[in-house]
């Protein structure tokens, strides 16, 4: 194959296209592959975000039957509940709310 003036090997159009052609395919699959990152980061933090909801409604929930009920919570352990991001001990104090005379008996 003979070089041009420049030091360049010529290539035919039929070359040139295909070379295009594998360039292009290639930068199609990064922006697909940035577009799936993108949006499982996206599908994550809003995961993240309806978790957070749902602990809070839960905890809401524990304070309210509580509350319902007559038993008093001290502020700490309002605060104690409220932080709690344990769906299974939410879940407990929640079903032990229903039956305990005493907050401080939530988190035996």
């Amino acid at each position: 194959m003979e070089q041009a003036m420049d030091g360049s090997i010529p290539i035919t159009s039929s070359e040139k296209g295909s070379i295009l052609d594998r360039i292009r395919a290639q930068m199609r699959q990064e922006m697909q592959e940035e577009v799936r990152q993108e949006v499982r980061q996206e599908v994550r933090q809003e995961v993240r975000q309806e978790v957070e909801k749902s602990l809070a409604t839960l905890a809401r929930s524990v304070l309210k039957l509580l509350d319902a009920r007559g038993v008093q919570v001290k502020p700490a352990e309002k605060k104690r509940i409220r932080a709690c991001r344990d769906l299974a001990v939410l879940e407990t104090w929640l079903d032990r709310s229903s039956r305990i005379t005493l907050a401080s008996e939530l988190f035996k």
